[in-house]
């Protein structure tokens, strides 16, 4: 495997068009990309058994709507990225551990868009992200509807989404674009919700509810259109949210509202 280290891609013209054709069997270590995209290519885009050591990604846009990009066996070790986006990718084996985010806000985060998730991998430290069910740009009714069902047909035969058994998010966390079953986690932070469950319940008797997690469970019930969702706990860097919602997930389990995952799938 080719080692590539301390070197900077800065996209300006086509000086780093080459990062973004299709590469396999790099090592990047103490790399910086900075604005670096895929929007004027219009072909698939493959990326296999790539490492990232210490890199830094910075306002970097990988896809888009009419882009597929497939991303195999991609770990990425101790880095920093700000403002960058991710669409229409297919994570297969994809690890990330320990991903700082600069920047406040959604002027910071990591956005990763109409993603399909076959075993992605959070571990250690995780910053602002956010995770959304279609890519940008997608308002045709129709195709929407027909990128949902690809979606949930791509769940059908995958044994593990997301997998965040091991991760400390800086701050709240959303995984409603995935099944919540196919989501592996702490057992002791978090449940999984079905929509069977929520059958004839009003959804007012959570008003009173301060936790973040009664706003998921509104947002489930109205838009989601898979048949469950993990509910996590704020991180434990939040001690005074993450009470809450511990205590709202508790207010659930005794209701029979939530269920904890099988214990040979989440155990920590």
């Amino acid at each position: 495997m080719e080692t590539i280290n301390s070197k900077s891609f800065l996209e300006k013209g086509n000086r780093s068009r080459e990062i973004f054709a299709d590469a396999s069997d790099l090592t990047f270590t103490d790399c910086v990309f900075e604005h670096c995209n895929s929007l004027r290519t219009t072909n698939q885009l493959n990326y296999n058994n790539l490492i990232f050591n210490n890199c830094t990604f910075n306002q970097c846009n990988l896809g888009h709507p009419d882009l597929k990009v497939n991303l195999r066996n991609i770990k990425l070790f101790n880095s920093t990225q700000c403002f960058s986006h991710l669409q229409r990718a297919h994570l297969l084996d994809v690890t990330i551990n320990n991903l700082r985010t600069t920047g406040r806000g959604a002027n910071g985060m990591l956005f990763l868009n109409g993603c399909f998730y076959n075993n992605l991998q959070l571990i250690g430290k995780i910053g602002i992200m956010k995770l959304n069910l279609l890519p940008t740009l997608m308002h045709d009714t129709k195709e929407q509807e027909a990128y949902i069902a690809a979606l949930k047909e791509h769940y059908e035969n995958v044994p593990v989404a997301i997998d965040v058994r091991y991760a400390d998010f800086t701050t709240f966390i959303s995984l409603d674009v995935v099944p919540g079953d196919k989501v592996l986690f702490n057992p002791n932070a978090g449940a999984v919700l079905h929509r069977t469950d929520l059958e004839g319940l009003e959804l007012n008797e959570f008003a009173a509810e301060e936790s973040i997690l009664r706003q998921e469970i509104f947002m489930f019930r109205k838009f989601s259109p898979f048949d469950s969702i993990v509910l996590l706990a704020n991180s434990a860097q939040k001690p005074k949210e993450r009470a809450l919602d511990m205590t709202f997930l508790e207010h659930l389990f005794k209701r029979n509202l939530v269920r904890s995952a099988e214990p040979s799938h989440n155990t920590v």
